[in-house]
């Protein structure tokens, strides 16, 4: 991922960004400053010092995203669940590129992940795939279930879990919303 020298940043800005992304982007509030990368706080710190640049953005900083999300848990209400789903592994050698609802929600960028946000509870929690020995090889280590709290700490959510328990989280909910593609 490629760091833009820019002070402001909107989905609408994004040069790929699809189309009614405005509307999302002013119904989140606009864009928002980007942070010092290796400031003060321990995501920051953390995300300079990363091993892998593709697991995660310091474009943000954890209490731009946390506010983001806090701001669709109350407009979704409290009898609601949001379902952001992340992109899946591209094919070949393409490079990856994470979802512009999910980037912009928590700023992950492995495949197959999801977020949820609970408006009742006023919660997130992120769902990410399992890494195996032998892509941890092949790849280096990735966010994945098996580094929660990296999770926690980086993204600021409540809760980091494997994919697998995505459905017990939905069972009951009387509405989800999740986005159009």
């Amino acid at each position: 991922m490629v760091t833009m020298p820019l002070t402001r940043c909107s989905l609408s800005e994004r040069a790929d960004a699809p189309s009614g992304a405005s509307e999302w982007d002013s119904a989140m509030g606009g864009g928002a400053a980007f942070p010092p990368v290796g400031g003060d706080k321990p995501g920051e710190r953390m995300c300079a010092t990363w091993r892998r640049g593709s697991m995660f953005t310091c474009d943000f900083s954890v209490e731009e995203f946390r506010a983001r999300r806090e701001r669709v848990c109350r407009e979704i209400g409290p009898e609601a669940l949001a379902l952001i789903q992340g992109s899946a592994r591209q094919s070949g050698h393409s490079t990856f590129r994470q979802s512009n609802d999910f980037y912009y929600l928590c700023g992950v960028e492995v495949p197959h992940a999801y977020l949820l946000l609970d408006g009742g509870r006023q919660t997130s929690t992120l769902f990410l795939a399992h890494q195996s020995e032998e892509q941890r090889e092949h790849e280096g280590e990735i966010l994945s279930a098996e580094n929660a709290a990296l999770g926690r700490e980086l993204t600021g959510v409540e809760g980091v879990q494997g994919i697998e328990f995505l459905a017990r989280y939905l069972e009951g909910a009387r509405t989800i919303y999740t986005p159009l593609r």
